[in-house]
């Protein structure tokens, strides 16, 4: 099949990539992974008799430089990472995507299983997993004004909540807003952004994976996907590497001026405690980078107020109707992944091109881009 006729294809046939039920959207990458002609194999981690973190190497185990795709960190975003995924595979079966000599691929498909499976961004726990990578034996960071706003957004009826968070974005500036309510906050652990009292299941399957692929000894280009933060459909890479490290140095070789640094607040995210990032920047001090692939859909807002939303409801644990339940777990789903042509279409050409890019960068490169 021609790129042509198979990009044509593949956009006016999202549904083949995108799923809004995790024993699908499971299935699916592992029917995905299962006949590539490339050297594969696959591993799982088991959180319940139905919940996977399941893992696939593409390439050879040798090679020094790994691309690593990253589904379902925050749970419910999975959907969306797990519909790029298989894109992505199905790209490599048609030829359209080569891996360069010395350059495998790591897909860790639903890091966040159960809060994929019921339609969270937290975990089982109620934990934000990308909130959740801080040096528990220290005091645990602080943030004061967090429980003001929430406090104030909780006692608001649902259908004004909307408008009061953009009121108290106004009076402190965005990005002040965004820093304070959702930063990370280790207090309030039926809350949003709620980084945990330590490490979570995710968090330790995260050391298992490193050591299993022994991915200390790599040159590591990690995209972890996310979606619902910023404009319709725009696919944003996000730095949150220090200025003028390695890192954010290899991240600028590989994508120049598309990276958007958190730091230097040219992003639609802000700086944050805890992030998944942290634990990957450590193995990137000389090379490498980690990059989030934020798509976004209905703006900083809505996205607040559906997880308020949903936080709210869960936080009475008893008397939750199956109605209830349904209609919130649909509204975060369409929030997270909207089952929209034009949205679903965009999200996996720019997922392609970003792919593309990074290996055609690597390409006859030895982990050192020039």
């Amino acid at each position: 099949m021609q790129a042509s006729e198979f990009f044509h294809h593949a956009l006016n046939n999202c549904d083949a990539f995108f799923s809004r039920e995790f024993n699908l959207a499971r299935q699916r990458f592992l029917d995905a992974g299962s006949d590539l002609t490339l050297s594969h194999t696959n591993k799982s981690w088991q959180l319940e008799d139905d919940l996977h973190c399941d893992t696939l190497w593409v390439g050879s185990h040798a090679a020094e430089n790994v691309l690593v795709l990253i589904s379902g960190t925050h749970g419910v975003e999975g959907y969306c990472g797990s519909g790029v995924q298989n894109f992505i595979l199905q790209s490599i079966k048609q030829d359209l995507i080569s891996l360069p000599c010395n350059t495998a691929l790591l897909f860790i498909h639903a890091l966040n299983p159960w809060g994929m499976k019921h339609y969270r961004r937290c975990d089982q726990d109620g934990i934000d997993l990308n909130r959740n990578f801080v040096d528990f034996s220290m005091p645990l960071p602080v943030n004061s004004g967090y429980s003001n706003y929430l406090e104030k957004l909780a006692g608001i009826q649902s259908n004004q909540r909307f408008h009061a968070i953009e009121q108290f974005a106004k009076e402190l500036g965005q990005q002040s807003f965004d820093e304070v309510f959702s930063g990370g906050q280790y207090h309030c652990d039926w809350g949003p952004f709620y980084g945990g009292q330590q490490a979570s299941w995710s968090n330790r399957v995260i050391e298992e994976i490193v050591n299993h692929y022994q991915l200390n000894e790599k040159c590591l280009i990690v995209l972890d996907i996310h979606s619902g933060l910023g404009p319709w459909g725009f696919g944003e890479l996000i730095s949150d590497h220090p200025l003028g490290s390695n890192g954010a140095n290899f991240a600028h070789q590989l994508f120049e001026n598309a990276v958007a640094q958190t730091l230097m607040g040219g992003s639609f995210s802000v700086s944050k405690h805890g992030l998944l990032d942290y634990r990957w920047q450590q193995m990137m001090q000389t090379h490498g980078c980690f990059l989030t692939l934020e798509f976004g859909s209905f703006g900083t807002a809505a996205l607040f107020q559906v997880l308020l939303d949903d936080h709210l409801l869960h936080r009475e644990k008893t008397g939750l109707s199956e109605a209830e339940i349904h209609q919130q777990a649909q509204q975060m789903l369409q929030h997270f992944c909207p089952k929209n042509s034009f949205w679903e279409q965009a999200v996996l050409f720019k997922s392609w091109q970003v792919v593309e890019q990074t290996l055609k960068k690597l390409s006859g490169s030895n982990h050192v881009i020039a």
